[in-house]
């Protein structure tokens, strides 16, 4: 009977030795599910939670990177915008010579190669800023320049049931919409009649000072269009079609400097969102690190009490086995 229980005792506190052993050098707490079964569930959330902080964080520096590279090209957009509407009033004031009329033309294409060359921004994975969801097709096509992409808003997971949009679509940043019909007279007299047509296509009527007769149309559905009129409109001082031309620059600056606004709180939000997982995810790693880890100077002093313990067991173990039939008889 003695022997038996100081067995048990033996085979209780060597596995409890061993286990302590294995803590110590791992330097983790629970070794197996039947360790602590509750502890192990709660160690499983927090890791899900852990990982699912980490892809949320991987979303965003990606969309961060997209983000800031196309508030990068709006900054160069509204730059180019803001010369253009400087050259259209230096260009339509009716002083301009032929040599600088020769000049200025030349400079509006060169606007418009830039806000081309803008529209179709690529990031480093080739896919284009601003085709919407036809990333992979050139937004705007070379000598038409019209638009080919379309108006999907590609959207991120960036936390459990919220998403972000990452991109903004050409037509939301090169061009705007006409709502209703405009009539406004111009510098030189003359009346301009602007009607929506499809989509982002505006279609232009110009009159004479009795608003009667018709004197020029033309049509334009983005801002590298509109400049590419303009640089035809210098090169043949038309003044009235480079004074036509000043509303509607104005009207699409204004939508991208609304764009612009819309990216840079995308930005900020996911910056606090980012501040937010990582503080988060730096909860959950120590909350996890509670269950799971061991604690070195605690567990040393559970290893060397149970050295003790164990001894004990050892000695009382000799004592009895070298103990004759005689000795129980007494």
């Amino acid at each position: 009977m003695i022997f038996n229980q100081l067995n048990q005792s033996l085979e209780k506190t060597l596995q409890s030795y061993s286990r302590l052993n294995d803590s110590l050098a791992s330097g983790k707490r629970l070794l197996a599910p039947s360790d602590d079964p509750n502890g192990i569930a709660r160690a499983i959330d927090y890791t899900l939670g852990i990982n699912a902080n980490n892809q949320f964080k991987t979303n965003i520096d990606a969309a961060s990177t997209s983000l800031n590279v196309t508030n990068t090209t709006l900054t160069l957009a509204e730059k180019t915008l803001s010369d253009i509407q400087s050259l259209i009033n230096a260009a339509s004031s009716g002083q301009q010579d032929p040599l600088n009329s020769a000049s200025n033309a030349k400079l509006a294409g060169s606007f418009r190669d830039m806000l081309y060359d803008l529209a179709n921004t690529k990031m480093t994975n080739n896919q284009y800023l601003f085709g919407g969801f036809r990333s992979d097709t050139q937004p705007y096509a070379a000598g038409t320049y019209d638009y080919q992409g379309d108006s999907g808003i590609v959207r991120v997971p960036i936390d459990s049931g919220a998403t972000l949009p990452v991109n903004v679509t050409g037509n939301a940043t090169f061009s705007y919409t006409l709502a209703a019909p405009i009539s406004q007279q111009i510098g030189n007299g003359n009346f301009v009649h602007y009607t929506p047509g499809a989509g982002t296509t505006v279609d232009v009527e110009i009159r004479d000072a009795t608003d009667t007769t018709v004197l020029d149309t033309f049509s334009f559905s983005n801002a590298i269009q509109m400049t590419d009129l303009l640089s035809t409109a210098i090169g043949s001082n038309d003044t009235s079609r480079m004074q036509a031309l000043i509303q509607p620059f104005a009207q699409v600056q204004e939508q991208l400097r609304t764009t612009m606004a819309d990216v840079g709180t995308r930005v900020f939000r996911l910056d606090a969102q980012s501040t937010w997982l990582t503080n988060n995810t730096n909860s959950l790693t120590n909350s996890l690190s509670t269950i799971v880890d061991a604690d070195p100077v605690r567990t040393v002093a559970q290893l060397k009490q149970t050295e003790v313990t164990l001894q004990a067991l050892r000695d009382s173990a000799s004592r009895v086995l070298s103990q004759s039939l005689f000795d129980f008889l007494k």
